[in-house]
């Protein structure tokens, strides 16, 4: 008898094995309906995410039993963005598209594979996503919010085809995480129209600074100016110059009737 229990045991193991599968299954399926799909570089690299109701429905089961997704979804039916509440992560903004195309165009030597890359004000996480699909060896995504990471930027992940737990996502205010994360840890740093409040340069320049390694790289996308809430493109590079850290370079510039650019940041030379 006793020689039957293994059999058994494994047995079981196959079921959970099995129900599991097909629980992430569905799930992957209610996560794609009616999802949204980008087309990036010359080759069309399709990334996609999860549609504004999917994560509405999602946030609304969760908000039964947590107060801070309950809040959240109270703030957002009559505000957008708002520092220390929400900084606009469930929403796909031009400047990742942008960095998305020049990350995969000529004018852009950065070569993915090996790499280790950090997406900061992630949101979609399209950019942490097209690394992923790059061959780059390690991927970390920050956003403001838990929930943008819990409600949509892990299920972009899901619906890409890519596993999460081979990312990583954190969440919190800048400057709490510059004195988290350890030093010179990326080889490149994304970051996408995160640059609309003069009051954070300071928080997002020293998390780059700290955590880009000597010979890295970073690449921020944004708008030339955000009216109506106070920052411009002109004043953080006036605010990155007065640091003596890094040196800037206009990398790209839209033809848009509201101007685009892509800056490069590399750190300067110790004296």
């Amino acid at each position: 008898m006793r020689s039957d229990h293994p059999r058994r045991f494994a047995n079981s193991s196959s079921a959970i094995c099995e129900s599991l599968k097909m629980a992430q299954e569905r799930t992957k399926e209610f996560l794609g309906r009616e999802q949204n799909c980008v087309e990036v570089g010359a080759e069309k690299t399709r990334l996609f995410y999860v549609n504004e109701k999917v994560v509405r429905q999602l946030m609304e089961e969760d908000a039964k039993g947590d107060a801070a997704t309950e809040a959240l979804l109270e703030h957002l039916k009559t505000h957008d963005v708002k520092e220390g509440i929400y900084e606009g992560g469930l929403k796909v903004w031009e400047g990742a598209l942008d960095l998305a195309n020049f990350l995969l165009s000529g004018a852009c030597d950065f070569q993915f594979e090996g790499k280790d890359i950090f997406e900061v004000g992630c949101g979609a996480g399209l950019l942490g996503i097209l690394a992923s699909k790059k061959g780059c060896r390690r991927v970390v995504v920050q956003d403001y919010n838990e929930e943008v990471l819990r409600f949509f930027t892990r299920n972009n992940f899901v619906i890409n085809d890519l596993d999460v737990e081979e990312a990583e996502f954190i969440h919190g205010d800048w400057q709490a995480l510059a004195g988290i994360l350890g030093p010179e840890q990326f080889d490149l740093i994304v970051t996408a129209e995160t640059i609309y409040n003069e009051e954070s340069y300071a928080k997002l320049h020293d998390l780059m600074f700290k955590t880009l390694r000597t010979d890295g790289k970073v690449y921020l996308a944004a708008k030339v100016e955000y009216f109506g809430v106070g920052g411009s493109l002109g004043a953080f590079l006036h605010y990155v110059r007065k640091q003596g850290k890094f040196h800037a370079e206009v990398k790209w510039i839209s033809s848009s009737a509201v101007p685009r650019k892509i800056i490069g940041l590399k750190k300067t030379a110790p004296s």
